[in-house]
């Protein structure tokens, strides 16, 4: 069950977000399209009880 919902996650991933200047994204593999998403370098910060991200801005 849990295997079929990550399936469909991807698939609507690449459906609905992966267009444009992404469509090179789109035909990637799985774990390839995760680490893109996910690694973003960046800093996470906590004051005034919430939580804030900084990524770092990218190349260009």
């Amino acid at each position: 069950m849990l295997t079929q919902i990550a399936a469909d996650l991807v698939a609507w991933t690449r459906l609905l977000a992966l267009t444009g200047d992404a469509q090179v994204l789109a035909a990637c593999e799985p774990k390839a399209m995760g680490y893109r998403f996910l690694h973003v370098p960046g800093r996470l910060t906590l004051g005034a009880r919430r939580r804030r991200a900084y990524p770092k801005p990218g190349p260009g």
